[in-house]
């Protein structure tokens, strides 16, 4: 897609671009592809513009070499971007009407969601100090076929670094108190578990940047 860089159109043009850079590689995370350009309509210059991979089910087919058709891609608390809600919907119902501190639980938990993935996602957007996140700007997928795991795909963090954003002077609480939220409910869920609470500080102690 040919994007204005968001909320950052009138500023660095590349803000969002900068996190998916660092990212990419270094963190087990979806990432869009970036390329600046130059627009000319007509002959009349328009501006830079960012030439960016666009999240969908063929996104997701072409860099897992899977059918796109056997793809369910959902945004914000579970609305369907394709395929179905019905996987999603068994798996929040059970993260919110379950102790996930009960290793059983938990095992449930991992068998259904990219662990790996969802703490880098959560860090990540913590980091960066993401203000226009949750629910909001919240994309994740996963094949429907027994096994498969929902992961998350970085989108949209054209806040990152906006002095005249009002930043919370503590992004992760603010992040962890948005009932509002499904992601919000699944990391609160999560960090009750000594296990998943242990992999968290494995992975800020490797670094992402």
């Amino acid at each position: 897609i040919l994007r204005n860089a968001g909320n950052d159109w009138n500023d660095l043009h590349f803000r969002d671009a900068v996190i998916h850079k660092l990212s990419y590689k270094k963190t087990n995370l979806d990432v869009q592809g970036y390329q600046p350009c130059l627009v000319f309509i007509n002959g009349e210059y328009w501006g830079v513009y960012n030439i960016r991979e666009k999240i969908n089910k063929d996104y997701i087919a072409e860099n897992y070499m899977i059918e796109p058709d056997s793809i369910d891609l959902l945004e914000y608390n579970g609305f369907v971007m394709d395929g179905n809600f019905d996987n999603f919907e068994q798996f929040a119902t059970f993260v919110i009407n379950n102790n996930l501190n009960d290793s059983a639980n938990y095992s449930v938990v991992k068998s259904e969601l990219d662990i790996e993935n969802f703490i880098d996602y959560f860090v990540v957007e913590t980091y960066s100090e993401n203000g226009d996140w949750l629910p909001n700007n919240v994309r994740f997928w996963r094949e429907r076929k027994n096994g498969a795991k929902w992961k998350h795909i970085l989108w949209d963090l054209d806040f990152f670094g906006k002095t005249w954003w009002s930043f919370p002077a503590n992004s992760l609480d603010t992040n962890l108190n948005k009932p509002f939220s499904f992601q919000s409910i699944l990391f609160n869920n999560l960090v009750q578990n000594p296990e998943f609470r242990n992999q968290i500080s494995g992975n800020l102690l490797n670094g992402f940047f």
